[in-house]
């Protein structure tokens, strides 16, 4: 992998904020501990206001895949029935997964595309990716390269 070839690439990180940029789609991938009966992602704009609440509905345990452009939803390669009322605008935003384990509400870990801006290394050489929508990321904790 050449430093070069990162420019304008898309990766996967653990993050709960991403950018949505115009006619774009923010995706990434929640890891479910054990199946779930109810699960939902509550979306945040940059001034902290809830924008949207998307119900995902049962899941089972493993990587969830979803991609979302805004207006509608895609979870596992499917388009779920879920419409926004309201489109929302290119900006930042925070993603937050709720699902019900062991009959309790939890939090979930994401992990979030973003596009690489700028690459530079910190003092020991140690690759630095600078995300649209995240900041600064060590290689290291890329979970993908998309």
């Amino acid at each position: 992998l050449h430093v070069w070839s990162l420019f304008g690439r898309s990766v996967s990180v653990p993050s709960s904020e991403a950018e949505l940029s115009e006619g774009g789609i923010v995706g990434g991938t929640i890891e479910l501990p054990a199946s779930t009966t109810d699960m939902s992602m509550n979306i945040y704009n940059e001034q902290g206001s809830l924008v949207e609440e998307i119900p995902m509905g049962a899941q089972s345990a493993g990587n969830v895949v979803f991609r979302w452009d805004g207006n509608r939803m895609e979870i596992n390669g499917e388009l779920t029935s879920w419409e926004s009322d309201t489109p929302i605008t290119s900006g930042d935003y925070r993603f937050e997964v709720i699902a019900t384990q062991n009959g309790e509400p939890e939090q979930l870990e994401t992990a979030l595309t973003a596009n690489v801006n700028s690459v530079t290394s910190d003092a020991s050489g140690q690759l630095i990716l600078n995300l649209s929508g995240v900041g600064a990321v060590s290689i290291n904790d890329v979970k993908q390269f998309n």
